[in-house]
Order: C-alpha cells, then structure tokens, then sequence
C-alpha cells in the first residue's frame, strides 16, 4: 500500500510541476501575482483531491486510520521534498523556505498541504471504500 501511495504522490508531483508552469505562464500574468498564486493553489488542491478520487479503488477497503495514515505519509513526503529542493539543490535560506507556509501574497500552500493530507480518507469515504 505504500508502494501504491508513493506511485500515487509521484502523480501528484508531476501534477504540481504543470501547475507551477502554468501559473507562471498564464495565471499570474493574466491574474497579477497575487491572485494567480491563489488560483494555482486552489488549482492544486483540487488536482490532488481530484488524483485521490481517481486512485482510491487501487487501495481497496480500507480502514479510516489507515488512509488518514497514508495521507499523513504523503504530506512528510511533500514536506521533506519541497524543503530539500529549496535548501540543498536551490540553495534558497531556511527564512525563505518557510516562506512558503504563509498565506500572505496569496499563498494558499497550507491548503495544498492539508489537501494531501486529507485526500485518501476524503476520497475513501466518497467512494465508499471505508
């Protein structure tokens, strides 16, 4: 199962390197940097609800412990990722990393993050899988 949910967070990345592309591309230009931040975010979280949905069946019945567990797995997974990439491999401060986790400019990231979270169980329980 935790194969699965890796599979299913790689998805998700991918999903997210389009969104970030797009917003820069079409959404701020077109929406100021403010809101076309807001957008993709709110773009996002619904992708990953969206992801969820589509792959809960691949988990099968499952308690809510458990899905609120793999959900919890992906948000360190997310967490862990974003930090490494900003501190080591784009050598952003740790002030700038935590940046990220403000809602100011727009920022909706923490309603990506607590979408990640939640995503398994929401999408279990629509589906009637738990």
């Amino acid at each position: 199962m935790i194969l699965k949910a890796t599979i299913l967070w790689f998805v998700i990345g991918i999903l997210a390197v389009g969104n970030g592309v797009m917003r820069e591309a079409l959404l701020e230009p077109g929406l100021g940097p403010s809101l076309g931040l807001a957008a993709s975010g709110l773009l996002l979280a619904l992708l990953v609800l969206g992801v969820a949905y589509i792959g809960a069946p691949w988990y099968g019945r499952q308690s809510q412990a458990t899905l609120l567990g793999l959900g919890v797995y992906r948000l360190v997974l997310t967490i862990l990722f974003e930090s490494g990439l900003g501190l080591i491999l784009l050598e952003q401060s740790w002030e700038h990393v935590l940046r990220q986790y403000s809602l100011a400019g727009g920022n909706l990231w923490l309603l990506v993050l607590s979408a990640i979270t939640v995503a398994p169980w929401l999408a279990g329980k629509m589906r009637g899988l738990n």
